[in-house]
């Protein structure tokens, strides 16, 4: 009998809608708990029978459906998350080294390059840079960007010891742009292969197209792997005995993010430093329902709703700051900066709308006061997104 081990799953972007390709899967890194596949639905005839049977059970309808979940790490699950953003994520543009000035102002942040072509074409407002290279360690990390003009960058939030700094001709500050996945309305199906054991002669493959990912929830927890789930509704699924695909499948050897990975947890651009977050948890909804229709068994289309976002976390009560955002329905900035190895992600909301939590929580005899607190990504009418992840 096959063990939970000899389970693989992996998937590929389809051209035509619940067409299988034959080429292009890669892995997806799963950490079991997938039930994929077809569920029934019958009806019971009401024919009369004076034995007293039933005439029969007739089939009248099924949903392909299923979740699975992960360990988030670099790369390995970009197709699950563009799936559920409704995008792609961009090219990433060069990026840039030449000196120039930073500074810092109550009223104003900008960094303005010496020299160079204009960036205009590439950073939109809204997107988070890295610099790198300055004297002042502080200045060294993360930036919003507000507006570009030709050499010069606006910001919105800065690192938070941040410094106004000459040029130095000697010194290159290299601007590190990203690849960008935004929120977007394009519907992308795909097709997943689910491998069940790994029998010598014969395997078992479960084949299931014209998929949606219709939820994905990510959660940090202290001391804990970045855990995240996926949730699918598809148009048909079969079993096969042999795979759908001959080719090699891309696969991904990236260590998972932990919660100690999570470099920073801005509140408006700025750390949460005194109240420590505990935990925290994403989920994004897109309101995926099936089109039936008469003449089809089975989903006639697979239509996408509101993209729901959500998102939730506790923190120690240090002071009243996150109590007072959660009870006065505080309109704010949520954004993660995670670090693996090399590889940077940051998940960003520009916009949230805080509606319930704010209450301090105390525990028994030594435990720890905290709060918590949820709200709902909400478009942002300047940077043109609700939310979007952002790969360094």
């Amino acid at each position: 009998m096959p063990s939970s081990n000899e389970v693989s799953i992996k998937i590929v972007k389809e051209v035509s809608e619940g067409v299988a390709p034959t080429t292009g899967y890669k892995e997806v890194r799963t950490t079991g708990s997938a039930d994929f596949g077809k569920t029934i639905e019958t009806v019971q005839s009401q024919e009369l029978k004076d034995t007293r049977e039933i005439a029969d059970l007739v089939l009248s309808n099924f949903t392909v459906d299923g979740s699975a979940g992960f360990e988030f790490s670099p790369d390995s699950h970009d197709e699950i998350f563009e799936g559920a953003f409704f995008n792609e994520f961009s090219n990433k543009p060069a990026d840039v080294s030449e000196s120039g000035t930073l500074s810092i102002a109550s009223n104003s942040r900008t960094f303005i390059f010496s020299s160079g072509s204009s960036l205009n074409s590439s950073i939109n407002a809204g997107d988070w840079v890295m610099l790198s290279g300055f004297a002042t360690e502080a200045n060294n990390g993360f930036y919003r960007v507000n507006s570009v003009s030709n050499l010069t960058l606006t910001f919105g939030n800065v690192p938070s010891n941040a410094v106004s700094e000459a040029s130095d001709v000697n010194r290159d500050i290299t601007l590190k742009m990203p690849s960008a996945l935004k929120n977007g309305a394009v519907k992308q199906t795909y097709t997943i292969e689910e491998k069940l054991n790994n029998k010598v002669s014969m395997s078992d493959f479960q084949l299931l197209t014209g998929c949606v990912i219709s939820e994905l929830e990510l959660s940090i927890d202290t001391a804990d792997i970045v855990n995240g789930t996926f949730n699918i509704f598809g148009r048909n699924s079969d079993f096969n005995k042999t795979s759908i695909t001959s080719d090699s499948v891309q696969s991904f050897t990236t260590t998972p993010f932990t919660s100690a990975d999570v470099l920073q947890f801005l509140v408006s651009g700025v750390d949460t430093s005194r109240n420590f977050v505990s935990s925290s948890t994403i989920s994004l909804t897109n309101n995926v329902q099936a089109l039936n229709a008469i003449g089809v068994i089975g989903a006639a289309d697979v239509v996408a709703g509101s993209s729901l976002m959500t998102v939730s976390f506790t923190s120690y009560f240090d002071d009243a700051a996150v109590s007072r955002l959660a009870i006065e329905n505080s309109d704010l900035s949520l954004t993660y900066i995670l670090r693996s190895g090399d590889n940077f992600y940051v998940i960003d909301l520009p916009r949230v709308k805080l509606s319930s939590g704010g209450k301090p929580s105390v525990g028994t005899i030594d435990d720890f006061v905290t709060v918590d607190a949820e709200g709902t990504a909400v478009l942002h009418a300047d940077y043109g997104y609700q939310f979007a992840i952002y790969k360094f």
